[in-house]
């Protein structure tokens, strides 16, 4: 079959045959003609990044990956993922899940915050297009993000696919649980004082809201209550912000790893 070189769907198809059969050096050169006729062009990059990770440049990777994200193009990616091996696939997840906590890690306060949890929010969906079914730490990180952001209801749909995959993913539960609440604005009293005879302080049951506690309420409130007195360890704190008082998404340990609140 004649190939034209000039055209940029028929050198991704050379590239993609020449990956499937084992020829790294070949893929790479054919993917850098394509890449000097359109710079920013995603389904390159997003092949050029594979390819790297695969061949060890991790540098090289790391800044095909930032282009990527910065070209904000996702259409490609599950088309572009699919002609990849697995293994490959993992090694883009890893490296896009660990690029995401390094920037949360890093993010200032402000304006600037929710710039680097957008950036997060980029590096984590590519990681969730990668691993495919296996994104339950990505997803959470997302969903965290989400809520960060104020964007609730989507941060609900992460904690839902999470529960899709693993019915019973204790901080999945929780985190919906406590968006049920927070979209409902409700206040979640504080862990109690001790009462007498006792030698430390304790969760208070948490309270459906006015009208609720008869059979007949809302079950995601019901459920929202269930879920949490059932795991009391994992609640923390308020749900909105105030004066030296960090908002619930900024402190809630259940969806992001502990490192990232160490």
């Amino acid at each position: 079959m004649e190939l034209d070189s000039e055209d940029e769907a028929s050198c991704l198809l050379a590239a993609d045959a020449l990956y499937r059969l084992g020829r790294l050096e070949e893929t790479h050169k054919a993917l850098l003609v394509a890449l000097s006729r359109r710079p920013q062009a995603a389904p390159v990059l997003a092949r050029l990044a594979l390819l790297q990770l695969r061949r060890g440049f991790c540098y090289d990777a790391n800044q095909l990956v930032k282009k990527l994200v910065q070209s904000g193009d996702t259409a490609c990616l599950q088309p572009t993922l699919d002609v990849f091996c697995h293994e490959d696939r993992q090694l883009l997840q890893g490296h896009c899940h660990a690029r995401a906590l390094a920037i949360l890690r890093a993010r200032p306060g402000g304006a600037d915050g929710r710039a680097h949890t957008k950036e997060a929010i980029a590096y984590l969906s590519l990681a969730i297009f990668a691993a495919g079914s296996q994104a339950s730490e990505s997803l959470l990180a997302r969903a965290r993000c989400y809520g960060f952001l104020g964007q609730k209801k989507t941060a609900m749909f992460d904690f839902n696919a999470v529960l899709r995959a693993e019915p019973e993913n204790v901080q999945a539960l929780c985190g919906r649980a406590l968006v049920h609440l927070a979209l409902d604005q409700l206040q979640v009293p504080p862990h109690s004082p001790p009462g007498p005879g006792q030698t430390g302080g304790g969760p208070r049951e948490l309270p459906l809201p006015q009208g609720e506690r008869e059979p007949g309420g809302r079950p995601e409130q019901q459920d929202a209550h269930q879920n949490l007195c059932s795991h009391p360890h994992l609640y923390c704190g308020s749900w909105e912000p105030g004066p030296h008082k960090p908002s619930f998404w900024e402190s809630c340990p259940f969806v992001l790893p502990a490192c990232l609140h160490g």
